[in-house]
């Protein structure tokens, strides 16, 4: 695609930096303005000044050795740049935008995009995922996130837990049926997911067929095994208060901790659902 010469004035191709996206959000972002970063969260679906630490960690990791700055193919000819592969990786992502239009909007083919894509989701699922996503496993990792849960009168829980679906473009023939489910009418994967108050995320499964409840897609967590079967947190001690037989409220303690789950989970001392009763349970 060609681009007109500020120069020259004459049409010439365009490269990586004379795309918009270049201009906005690499050389001359607004950062004072409100506006700018609402609009780039609402585009990209993270903060600005994420991103920005998400880019530094993909310039020193090994996968993208091709695309670091100052980086040269074998001709010499200097590589695209990773601040705008990782932008089109975030559209991809965030908008369901396909590959040619990526390459319409940065001058970069689709065939690098789709490289760089691949790289990124690699980098997802063994950097950042080992960085961020880090399941507590002993008792002062774990008071630390049951804080907002005992201001609420939730002593003992750790945090919340549900199955979330990822649509997916295709899957072959034989295995779509499983991938369908009467909520949603797109074929998808399902994720176990634990966060705390704070939306961190605690423990993640891989995926499974969104066919699969949350009764069977429980069993495939090991973060939630672990728990049950007592080998973390089993140390943890916490108070609830009871209605004894008489009437009376007394305080009973116990060891361990529970998570907060819908009525679709199994019936376990650590999966405690909403009830209207105190008898219930």
């Amino acid at each position: 695609m060609f681009v007109m010469d500020a120069e020259s004035g004459e049409p010439r191709l365009g490269t990586p930096k004379d795309c918009v996206w270049w201009l906005n959000h690499v050389t001359h972002p607004e950062l004072m303005t409100k506006r700018m970063h609402m609009i780039f969260r609402r585009r990209f679906r993270m903060p600005f000044k994420l991103w920005q630490e998400l880019v530094e960690m993909m310039n020193q990791h090994i996968l993208f050795q091709p695309w670091r700055r100052g980086s040269k193919d074998a001709f010499g000819k200097e590589g695209s740049p990773i601040e705008i592969l990782s932008l089109g990786a975030l559209r991809y992502l965030g908008r369901k935008c396909t590959f040619d239009c990526l390459e319409e909007a940065t001058f970069i083919s689709k065939r690098t995009h789709e490289r760089f894509f691949k790289k990124f989701i690699e980098f997802g699922e063994t950097h950042l995922h080992s960085k961020f996503v880090i399941a507590p496993t002993t008792v002062d990792e774990a008071k630390h996130h049951m804080h907002e849960m005992g201001l609420a009168g939730f002593n003992g829980s750790i945090g919340s837990m549900d199955a979330t679906q990822v649509t997916i473009e295709n899957c072959r023939f034989g295995f779509r049926n499983i991938h369908l489910r009467h909520k949603l009418s797109k074929i998808a994967r399902t994720y176990n997911i634990i966060v705390n108050h704070r939306r961190q995320i605690l423990s993640s499964t891989s995926g499974h067929p969104s066919r699969w409840n949350d009764k069977t897609l429980i069993l495939f967590d090991s973060f939630i095994e672990d728990i049950r079967s007592g080998k973390i947190l089993s140390e943890n001690e916490f108070t609830l208060y009871e209605r004894a037989e008489v009437g009376t409220v007394v305080s009973v303690t116990y060891k361990g901790v529970w998570i907060q789950v819908d009525k679709g989970y199994l019936d376990w001392s650590i999966t405690i659902p909403p009830f209207k009763y105190c008898g219930e349970r």
